[in-house]
């Protein structure tokens, strides 16, 4: 048990093990001046922790546990209260007695009750004072919020509607910009058509008939199988058709790459604008709100920024890279609907230049076919004349063998020259008749000789005719038969080439 004197009293103090087993004592109370181990009651105390006015206000120091610490001593108004936690002696206890009366225990002085009754009164003008200042504030507050709260609603009413209207001017600019894409789009499409059928218009016809004339220009026969100007112009058509035919190939893929451009631009566009229209509708109907509107609901939680938000700044400018995209588009689509007019139509005008090439070298051969013909039929009428001429020759020569002065005069030679072979004796003699019926006989057969090697040459010569004749007369067929490739198979199937109109596609 320990002592602890004040105000010039003496209280005593429970133990450390008997004050540690009140409920109503926590242990972070303990050994506390003000605390609930303090001497003076708790509901004595005032607002400022102190027991009296000569009790100064300790600072709450936090304590760990109420029961007692090593370390140094607890001191209190220059006061030991260190609790000693030595064993007690209980024979001290018949010496020290409670200060009672007849009626009861005494709890409290005089003084005190005047401390209490003070701090109560002035804790009363104190409350009383802060609630008139309170309600003054309150009500000032509450007219200043409310008119902040109506400058507020106001302020936002007018941003919403100058949002709406930065929102609706980029709807209009959206609006005519998906409408000039979706235009340029359709030019673009009608082009591709124009593309498209100069394509089949060069792929199926033109190189169809290039390719006929060349195929049909195979059946040629004889010395006329040549690679002439007409293979040579037709080759250089078909090199030209295959160039025109790529070409056109790699415009209709420009304008396929550039249409799904132009798509996907007016997609983005379209969502955006679908966006912004959901987003001004939005604002419109947040600025035609009243306080008064039925529809007003509490949303907890809704005054933050959400994630994924954009500034201002990030807004507009992706808006404005949506529209500089979709100009540079456009103006790509522009300058390529420009383009391919006019390259429809050098294109055209090559093949047309070259089919007119064709059509001059195959009408040039045609005339040189004509003329060749012409002069070996006029060979051959030639030659049969000839041969007539030859065959009368030789007949001739073959009556003049046979008939008369040769024949009769070898026969009167020999005659003569057998009837002297019978004179007797002496008589056969080599005498001048002897010698001039030989000599005779001797130039009637080299003269038949002479004849029959002319006879020879002549039948020879007709032989060279004949076979002449059978060489014009072939000469004559092939040249039959390139005309009729030419002039009747190439120059008919060429009458189907198309016209300059339909190979810039319409």
């Amino acid at each position: 048990m320990v002592l602890c004197s004040h105000s010039g009293n003496t209280m005593s103090l429970p133990s450390e093990s008997l004050r540690c087993q009140q409920e109503d004592c926590p242990p972070s109370d303990a050994g506390r001046v003000g605390g609930a181990c303090c001497q003076v009651p708790q509901q004595f105390r005032d607002y400022s922790n102190k027991c009296c006015d000569n009790c100064p206000k300790v600072p709450e120091d936090p304590i760990i546990c109420g029961l007692p610490q090593p370390g140094p001593p607890y001191v209190f108004n220059n006061v030991d209260c260190t609790l000693d936690c030595s064993p007690v002696d209980t024979s001290e206890l018949d010496y020290i007695k409670p200060n009672v009366s007849k009626y009861g225990l005494l709890r409290h002085s005089m003084d005190e009750m005047r401390c209490l009754t003070l701090a109560k009164e002035n804790a009363a003008a104190d409350i009383f004072a802060q609630a008139e200042c309170t309600r003054y504030e309150g009500s000032r507050v509450s007219k200043e919020v409310a008119e902040k709260t109506l400058a507020l609603q106001r302020i936002s009413t007018e941003r919403l509607k100058r949002r709406g209207k930065d929102i609706y001017f980029w709807l209009k600019e959206l609006e005519r910009n998906i409408i000039e894409m979706r235009e340029e789009t359709r030019l673009l499409q009608e082009l591709r058509v124009r593309v498209e059928n100069s394509i089949r218009a060069t792929a199926d016809l033109i190189l169809h008939i290039v390719n006929e004339c060349l195929r049909r220009r195979l059946s040629r026969v004889g010395i006329d199988l040549t690679r002439d100007d007409v293979e040579e112009e037709l080759q250089k058509e078909r090199d030209v058709v295959l160039m025109a035919q790529k070409r056109l190939e790699e415009i209709v893929n420009q304008v396929r790459d550039q249409i799904g451009k132009n798509r996907a631009v007016k997609e983005r566009m379209e969502r955006d604008w679908s966006d912004k229209m959901q987003a001004f509708r939005i604002d419109d109907l947040a600025s035609r709100l009243r306080p008064d509107d039925r529809t007003l609901l509490n949303y907890p939680g809704v005054a933050r920024f959400q994630d994924g938000m954009t500034t201002i700044q990030e807004w507009e400018e992706m808006t404005q890279r949506g529209l500089e995209e979709a100009e540079r588009e456009r103006v790509a689509s522009c300058k390529l609907r420009g383009l391919i007019p006019e390259l429809l139509k050098s294109l055209a005008c090559k093949l047309r230049a070259q089919a007119d090439n064709v059509e001059a070298a195959l009408s040039r051969r045609i005339q040189e076919t004509e003329s060749a013909k012409k002069r070996l039929e006029h060979q051959l009428k030639l030659v049969l004349d000839e041969m007539v001429k030859a065959e009368k020759a030789i007949e001739a020569i073959k009556r003049a063998l046979k008939g008369d002065p040769i024949e009769s005069a070898l026969k009167l030679a020999q005659t003569r020259l057998y009837n002297r072979t019978y004179r007797p004796n002496a008589e056969l003699t080599r005498d001048c008749p002897q010698y001039a019926l030989i000599e005779e006989v001797g130039e009637i057969a080299r003269s038949q000789s002479a004849i029959e090697a002319q006879l020879r040459n002549a039948e020879d010569a007709l032989h060279k005719l004949r076979q002449i004749r059978i060489d014009l007369e072939k000469e004559i067929a092939v040249k039959d038969n390139t005309l009729v490739i030419d002039r009747e198979r190439c120059q008919y199937i060429r009458a189907f080439w198309p016209s300059v109109t339909t190979l810039i596609g319409h």
